[in-house]
């Protein structure tokens, strides 16, 4: 059972690093609303996941599953948005008339 959970837990770390490079690439280039937002949305959808599996399959490889589609569809969502181009229009910081 060991082997099989250290198979998730590297993919995780391994789309979990995706997730943050993305995720405060964006942030940090002016996206943060859109980030929260569909931080907001995935989060929910994780959520109902594992209520699902806790109701009527209670595993550790179902609730290990959640959580590594949970992070890796985050960094898919970020690669998309970060290609789509918008943030580079995005303005962090507002020039000043003085």
């Amino acid at each position: 059972m060991g082997r099989k959970v250290l198979w998730f837990v590297a993919a995780y770390s391994l789309l979990d690093a995706m997730n943050v490079v993305f995720a405060m690439g964006l942030t940090g280039a002016g996206d943060s609303w859109w980030i929260s937002q569909a931080t907001l949305v995935l989060t929910a959808a994780a959520c109902a996941g594992l209520m699902v599996i806790h109701w009527y399959a209670s595993s550790l490889y179902g609730y290990w599953l959640v959580a590594t589609l949970f992070i890796g569809l985050s960094g898919c969502m970020w690669i998309w948005r970060f290609r789509g181009n918008r943030w580079e229009s995005m303005r962090v910081v507002e020039t000043v008339m003085v």
